[in-house]
């Protein structure tokens, strides 16, 4: 299966625009300053959010994930991560403002997918499009399905943006690969790695797919 990242002219059929963009998300989805978690009683603050999506950064995301596994018992925990396919076209056609409207839109649907329970957070080193996504207490099975509805959200998302030129323009159809780990044991660091290899057998394989861990 493959899979683009398209814009074109603005038909006002945009899901959201450059002032509708989601709000941070906490609890609740509301903007607050801080991201609460559902799992943990831990509040991080708006130094630990990444300022275009709203999501924790990395390390936010690590403290949070990690203490979530704490609560799982021995109940299995999947772990995804995903890259946007190419995204940095967006940027380069319509400009890095215009891609960080792109980006607050697809971390909103992200969020809208994984459900409450889920802990979502980007890597933010660079120009990173990657997110993190620990599902706690979650089958290899459930896991799966949730990452194709990821995809699937993503792919159906309409973001109207404005261009370098001034000129509106809907940016659609953009795809992600995603990367599938497993946590049996409470530590993030072999899920983790598991998802990493996953994700670039993703990619090398084409893109716009999941990949499983290589033991499955």
């Amino acid at each position: 299966m493959t899979g683009s990242t398209d814009a074109k002219q603005s038909t006002g059929r945009g899901v959201y625009t450059g002032t509708n963009r989601p709000p941070a998300w906490g609890s609740g989805g509301h903007s607050t300053g801080t991201t609460d978690c559902a799992w943990c009683p831990i509040t991080f603050h708006a130094r630990a959010v990444d300022g275009v999506t709203g999501l924790p950064e990395r390390s936010s995301w690590e403290r949070r994930a990690g203490h979530a596994l704490t609560h799982t018992g021995t109940e299995p925990s999947v772990l995804l991560l995903l890259d946007l396919d190419r995204f940095r076209a967006v940027n380069d056609a319509h400009g890095r403002a215009a891609g960080d409207v792109v980006l607050a839109a697809l971390a909103g649907r992200l969020r809208e997918a994984v459900g409450a329970t889920g802990i979502v957070g980007r890597c933010t080193a660079g120009t990173c499009d990657e997110f993190l996504v620990l599902l706690p207490a979650t089958s290899l099975e459930a896991g799966l399905a949730t990452a194709r509805t990821i995809r699937a959200r993503l792919g159906t998302t309409e973001v109207t943006v404005r261009s370098a030129s001034g000129h509106p323009v809907v940016v659609e159809g953009v795809t992600a690969s995603i990367g599938v780990g497993v946590c049996l044991d409470g530590d993030l660091h072999e899920p983790l790695r598991q998802a990493d290899v996953a994700l670039l057998r993703a990619k090398h394989a084409g893109r716009d797919r999941i990949a499983l861990p290589s033991w499955v």
